[in-house]
């Protein structure tokens, strides 16, 4: 019998890592916690016309653009972005490391859809855990990644990967489900609990310095203002919502005699952005000068920005073994402050701080930057 719909039960998806130029290589892995799966087809056409008539002579294909985009949610186990631009060493091969030494690695992407009357496709213990159907897209290289730790709600991970091949297939030959393949998770990243506010380690590096209130010159030169606390956190201010987002503005190239392109490169340099969102209890307290005043050839400094460290961590089940660790580095730089709400409404007022740095994008979930202490390694 056919299937009626598609819904979240009846869906699974592998990644499978590839080493660049390399398409038998690579181990399939399933990740937990994923909250949804889209994946859009963009046929390109060229018009061609001819004198003589004003009916289209030709609608000529070029190669087709397929992109696929994930959600994930924070639950300990790993995330989609190491497992995309790995290669074929383990687990810990793309920890640690720059954006730029990852950039060309791809990954194969494969949806399968199960029959609607299943109820646990994912782990293979139904009967009709069979696929009914299975997407395949090769050559999938990442496009972008986006983390969002929200005050309310669960810390999520979205990433969109690009490529130009997608085959279907109408099989239900592949057996069981996922789950009975060998998924391949990382030692150190069993799922362990799901990631809300609280799991925002006070061992992280924001504008203002540690959570934990150990801020230098917290109010000059493009930090996030700081308040007066009586709760032991010091300077810490009141967060509500981080995001992080990179793009790597994929371009593809390509050569005579082939058709499809032979890579799609990052365009560097990657500019890799962040928003802190925190509770006014006065305005912004961001200085922004025009330096009017300052005659030529002065010796006053013309600046109103100090670059800040981001490193971003978010708790795992043990200190200093699992936790995820985002590093931003230490030249990210206030592009603009939002001071907005407070009004008749009765809600409170905001101030969003956005920072901006290029080409430094590093994850880590061995725990290595941690002490047993469970603070930054410095």
């Amino acid at each position: 019998m056919a299937n009626t719909r598609v819904y979240y039960a009846t869906q699974a998806v592998a990644l499978t890592p590839r080493d660049p130029g390399n398409q038998n290589n690579g181990t399939k892995q399933y990740p937990k916690g994923l909250q949804s799966v889209g994946v859009t087809t963009n046929f390109n056409l060229e018009q061609v016309f001819q004198l003589g008539q004003l009916e289209i002579y030709d609608n000529v294909e070029n190669v087709p653009d397929v992109e696929v985009s994930l959600q994930k949610i924070a639950d300990g186990s790993k995330f989609i972005y190491p497992i995309c631009v790995e290669g074929s060493g383990g687990n810990t091969d793309v920890f640690g490391k720059d954006i730029g030494a990852v950039s060309t690695n791809r990954c194969e992407v494969e949806l399968r859809i199960y029959k609607d009357t299943s109820t646990d496709a994912f782990n293979g213990h139904d009967a009709d855990a069979a696929a009914y159907g299975t997407v395949t897209c090769s050559g999938m290289y990442l496009s972008s990644v986006a983390y969002t730790i929200p005050v309310e709600g669960f810390i999520t991970e979205d990433v969109t990967l690009v490529g130009n091949s997608k085959i279907y297939t109408n099989s239900a030959s592949d057996g069981a489900g996922v789950g009975g393949e060998g998924a391949d998770l990382g030692a150190t990243l069993e799922p362990t609990k799901i990631g809300r506010r609280i799991n925002l380690s006070d061992a992280s590096v924001l504008p203002t310095g540690t959570l934990a209130g150990n801020q230098s010159d917290g109010l000059t030169k493009g930090s996030i203002a700081i308040n007066t606390r009586t709760d032991g956190k010091g300077g810490r201010p009141y967060l509500q919502n981080i995001n992080v987002s990179m793009d790597l503005g994929r371009e593809a190239v390509f050569e005579l005699g082939k058709f499809a392109p032979y890579a799609r490169y990052a365009t560097f340099p990657i500019e890799v952005s962040s928003e802190f969102e925190v509770l006014a209890e006065s305005h912004d307290q961001v200085q922004a000068r025009d330096f009017d005043e300052v005659n030529a050839c002065s010796t006053t400094e013309i600046k109103n920005l100090d670059d800040r460290e981001i490193k971003i961590v978010i708790c795992g089940k043990t200190p200093a073994t699992d936790n995820y660790i985002i590093d931003l580095g230490k030249k990210n730089k206030l592009t603009s402050v939002n001071f907005s709400g407070g009004d008749t409404g009765g809600g409170n007022a905001t101030i969003t701080y956005s920072y901006q740095t290029f080409n430094k994008f590093t994850v880590d979930a061995s725990g290595t930057f941690l002490s047993t202490s469970g603070q930054l390694v410095t």
